[in-house]
C-alpha cells in the first residue's frame, strides 16, 4: 500500500513527539511514579517545542513583511531554515490523539484515561502498520 503524501513536520518536534510515544510504551508498561515522572517531563518538553514554534509563527523574523515567503508550511517550524519530516496526516492525528491521551493521563489518572491512552497507543501502532505494507 502506498503511504499518501505527509505532512510536512519540523523534525525536531516529531523527534519531540517520538520521545513522548517511547514515555507512554515505559508507562503503559509499568506505572510507576518514574514512568509517569518521564512521561511528564516528555510532553513538558513537546509543550516547550510548539510554544517555540507558536513564537516564531508570530514574530516578524522570516515574514513576508522583510521580504521572506511565508511562514507556517512546516508544523512545528521555529527557524527560516527547518529540516522536515514528511508524516501521513492519518499518522500525525494518531500521535496527536497520544499526546492528548497522555496528557489527560498525567492531569487525572484513572483506568478510563489509562485504557484511553492504551487505545491511542494501539491506533497509532495500528495506523503505522496499515502504512508499510
Amino acid at each position: 500500500m502506498d503511504r499518501e503524501e505527509g505532512i510536512p513536520v519540523d523534525a525536531t518536534l516529531e523527534g519531540d513527539i517520538d520521545e513522548v510515544e517511547q514515555a507512554v510504551a515505559r508507562y503503559l508498561g509499568d506505572a510507576t511514579d518514574a514512568s509517569r515522572a518521564a512521561l511528564l517531563a516528555a510532553l513538558e518538553r513537546l509543550d516547550d517545542r510548539t510554544d517555540q514554534s507558536d513564537q516564531y509563527q508570530n514574530s516578524v523574523i522570516g515574514s513576508a513583511a522583510i521580504g521572506f515567503a511565508a511562514k507556517g508550511e512546516v508544523l512545528g517550524e521555529t527557524n527560516l531554515d527547518p529540516v522536515v519530516d514528511q508524516v501521513p496526516s492519518d499518522e500525525l492525528r494518531a500521535q496527536v490523539a497520544l499526546v492528548r491521551a497522555a496528557k489527560d493521563e498525567i492531569r487525572g489518572p484513572s483506568p478510563a484515561t489509562f485504557a484511553s491512552l492504551q487505545a491511542a497507543s494501539a491506533a497509532l501502532a495500528a495506523t503505522r502498520s496499515q502504512g508499510t505494507i
